[in-house]
């Protein structure tokens, strides 16, 4: 009995040497918000960015529009010639017309893999960069925690929005390289 008082007695003792000494090291909590998909819409490399996405992608829904518009066009020549055409002749031109159609759709499929492909990995790349530039602020300023706005913060005051912030500082870092 008297061992299990002087453990229980020892327990509290560590306990209250523990928690006392942790409440004299406990320090203010500073908290910082960042919306990194404004980050992204806002700073001058995420305008670039999006701006070459925008255009690839122009580029590509040109290039299948007009590989559409002449299997449309084929199309519709058979169509209008079909009854001049031969059993043989028009089985074969129908096989040309299906093989087409399936060879676009096969381009069509692989180059909206490509394009998203390409925009994952730059939007991943950039996002990469803010959230490490959003962690120097932080050391730099000593915020303990920083928060993405869009991640399931439902309300913040604009004291703690680091939005602008990062935005200028990773606008300045992109000049610099």
């Amino acid at each position: 009995m008297f061992k299990q008082c002087l453990k229980n007695l020892g327990l509290l003792l560590s306990l209250f040497l523990v928690t006392g000494s942790f409440s004299w090291a406990i320090e203010p909590i500073k908290v910082g918000v960042v919306d990194i998909k404004q980050c992204l819409e806002q700073s001058e490399t995420g305008k670039k960015a999006y701006s070459r996405l925008k255009e690839k992608a122009d580029r590509l829904q040109k290039e299948l529009a007009s590989q559409s518009n002449e299997l449309k066009k084929a199309q519709e020549e058979f169509t209008r010639k079909s009854s001049l055409y031969s059993a043989e002749t028009k089985k074969e031109k129908e096989k040309d017309l299906a093989r087409k159609a399936e060879d676009l759709r096969d381009q069509t499929r692989e180059k909206e893999e490509e394009f998203n492909r390409d925009q994952s990995i730059t939007l991943e790349n950039l996002t990469k960069d803010l959230f490490d530039l959003a962690g120097k602020i932080g050391q730099e300023e000593g915020y303990s925690l920083i928060l993405e706005a869009k991640s399931g913060v439902l309300y913040f005051i604009n004291s703690v929005d680091l939005t602008n912030k990062l935005i200028k500082r990773y606008n300045e870092k992109e000049k610099g390289k």
